[in-house]
């Protein structure tokens, strides 16, 4: 049944938007599309599930949340072949039916959440690659500030820390870490300490 909403079609678009986030985050669905288990069409099928779970959260006067899981479970086990052992068809059933809940009464706080979380979640993931990558490629040069940035900025670089590299030649690698000798029977046996006379 479609229902109005008191929300403006400012807020619908956030609300849709955070929707599609939450499907493109959802690491079982990520999965069973990287890996092909919704088969050829694996495309159409997330388009389908994301529109369906969309106009569960616009356009119906209510949705309750155990329709909403099995819904949701039974897509991802028929559409993808995927079963989620994980508590993620019920966090992601919470959100949905929070967001259609807020919608409902013109305000959509949990669908602005998700969308900050994504794209905190998104700089995170840039910062780290970028790190992963300077750290792979040892012919370039490693930022001396590495290890070592604040908290408060997010893991991006400040224009200065990049005009003071560290060759990779001046940085210092990880010590070895020694294994302890065993004897035949499982023990560990302690090194000497000093020279003995």
């Amino acid at each position: 049944m479609n229902v109005a909403s008191m929300a403006s079609p400012s807020v619908e678009a956030q609300v849709a938007a955070a929707v599609h986030c939450i499907f493109e985050r959802w690491t079982a669905l990520q999965l069973a599309i990287d890996n092909e288990w919704g088969g050829d069409h694996a495309g159409q099928h997330v388009g389908a599930f994301v529109d369906a779970a969309l106009a569960l959260v616009l356009r119906t006067e209510r949705v309750y949340f155990d329709e909403l899981a099995d819904m949701l479970d039974g897509v991802l086990l028929e559409q993808f072949a995927t079963q989620a052992e994980d508590d993620s068809v019920e966090q992601i059933a919470e959100r949905l039916l929070d967001m259609h809940n807020e919608y409902r009464s013109g305000h959509a706080p949990t669908a602005a959440a998700v969308l900050v979380e994504a794209g905190t979640a998104s700089a995170t993931r840039a910062a780290t690659l970028a790190k992963c990558r300077a750290i792979e490629a040892p012919s370039e040069i490693v930022e001396s500030e590495l290890g070592s940035e604040s908290a408060g900025d997010g893991g991006a670089m400040d224009e200065d820390e990049a005009d003071d590299p560290v060759p990779i030649s001046e940085v210092r690698a990880p010590r070895e870490r020694v294994l302890p000798a065993v004897d035949e029977d499982g023990f560990e046996l302690v090194p000497p300490k000093g020279r003995r006379r």
